[in-house]
């Protein structure tokens, strides 16, 4: 029998991350599946994987007399693995194999997970390859990544309904756009010198938020060797927390699809008018409005109104005529103006900002744009 010293807090922080890649099992099995394997006596791999997504990180363990005949090669649950070792208090922990399970013990404790196996062989998860010699590579600011998910990911619509090119966050080396029925137009901070883009899908978006607070990470786009096939795209966190990632993207032809050069023309047509309004008390004027609103109601009565004065909002419940006024913080230029759009589309885009207060431009362009800090 191995034992294998990993410190809790080190194992916590990597988990927290890895956490956001399991899926339900019902769809796929292996999704609820955690993966652990020594690679040295220095370093354990731990993977998760899905269809379209594979992630693995490494940590440092210690090990005496570590051999490839008694190294660990585990899969477990994942859901039981992670939450159990979230509530561990001890600062360091063994981890050994015994009976066809995984053991976890500390000084005075023992937790036994059942090893995933097939005929005598540890099942494991998908692992999908990836080639980054024949890749191009760029660095990115981890948090203009993790913005994808704090931002982009909430303007995505599950519907049967929304058109192909709705179903995808546009990434490229100015930023991310989602367009749904509401645009959501992200520009990164630190833009790559090397052109790239590729589209995600609301999962793999989801799990940007792992490079939250990283400095750098290294992002590499496959030469896509077909116009009509999927390629990958791998991103690397060189940092502590040894984060590799994969995802399978959707083809060149459907990439070429979104219209992100009119969108951001859209957006990027601000008039000089501008209400700086509280994001505090403009939610909650909406979300007193949408008390009145039927939740699954898709008919045009279910769009409101907000009617832009020289120093006020009026927000109008179309339906039921209900309405709040909202007093600007200051403003400039404002004049009278109408608005047709949908509370709950204003909701999601207010989650995706962590400003005190608002910059609501409109006037000059069909679009109506808000402006913040993206969480």
């Amino acid at each position: 029998m191995n034992n294998i010293l990993i410190n809790i807090s080190e194992l916590k922080n990597i988990l927290s991350k890895l956490s956001l890649a399991v899926e339900n099992a019902r769809i796929n099995p292996k999704s609820s599946w955690i993966e652990l394997e020594t690679i040295s006596d220095k370093n354990m791999s731990i993977k998760i994987s899905n269809y379209d997504y594979y992630l693995e990180s490494d940590i440092a363990i210690s090990v005496d007399n570590y051999s490839e005949q008694n190294k660990i090669h585990a899969t477990v649950d994942a859901n039981t693995f992670i939450s159990l070792v979230s509530k561990l208090e001890e600062d360091f922990v063994n981890i050994s194999e015994r009976m066809n399970a995984l053991i976890l013990t500390s000084s005075n404790n023992e937790y036994t997970f059942p090893i995933i196996k097939e005929n005598g062989i540890v099942r494991t998860v998908d692992r999908i390859s990836f080639d980054e010699e024949n890749s191009n590579k760029v660095t990115m600011s981890g948090n203009d990544l993790a913005s994808v998910a704090n931002a982009n990911a909430k303007g995505l619509v599950n519907s049967q309904f929304s058109n192909e090119i709705q179903q995808f966050i546009y990434v490229d080396n100015e930023g991310a756009l989602t367009f749904t029925e509401n645009i959501y137009v992200n520009t990164f901070n630190n833009k790559a010198n090397e052109e790239f883009r590729f589209l995600l899908n609301a999962s793999q978006a989801k799990l940007l938020k792992v490079f939250e607070n990283v400095e750098d990470v290294d992002v590499y786009v496959q030469n896509s060797k077909n116009y009509e096939s999927s390629f990958n795209v791998q991103f690397k966190d060189t940092s502590n927390n040894r984060i590799k990632m994969i995802f399978i993207t959707q083809s060149q032809r459907v990439t070429d699809k979104f219209p992100s050069i009119k969108l951001r023309e859209l957006a990027n047509a601000v008039s000089e008018t501008h209400a700086v309004i509280s994001k505090k008390e403009f939610e909650k004027a909406l979300s007193r409005l949408m008390v009145f609103d039927k939740k699954f109601d898709i008919t045009v009565l279910n769009y409101s109104k907000l009617v832009f004065g020289k120093d006020s909002v009026k927000l109008v419940s179309v339906k039921n005529k209900n309405y709040e006024i909202v007093k600007y913080q200051s403003y400039t230029n404002t004049v009278e103006h109408e608005a047709i759009i949908r509370f709950a589309d204003i909701v999601n885009q207010l989650k995706a900002i962590n400003s005190e207060f608002i910059d609501v431009s409109y006037g000059d362009s069909p679009a109506l744009v808000i402006n913040g800090n993206i969480k």
